[in-house]
């Protein structure tokens, strides 16, 4: 699923939207105060986490 992120140009979250016109409208609302701060398009990935495969090695390992 795919969402868009309102961040500082440092990196730091200002919100997380479902949509580019709600992280739009959230951004334009600090741009026009003068700051600077930029939309970000983010997808999950359908990977699993290396947690997940860490977990499923021990167990196929005997391990558990």
């Amino acid at each position: 699923m795919v969402h868009y992120e309102v961040v500082w140009p440092s990196g730091d979250l200002l919100g997380i939207f479902p949509s580019y016109a709600a992280a739009l409208q959230r951004a334009r609302v600090w741009w026009d105060r003068g700051y600077a701060c930029r939309i970000r398009k983010c997808a999950c990935s359908l990977a699993p986490s290396a947690l997940t495969m860490s977990a499923a090695a021990r167990k196929l390992r005997g391990g558990e």
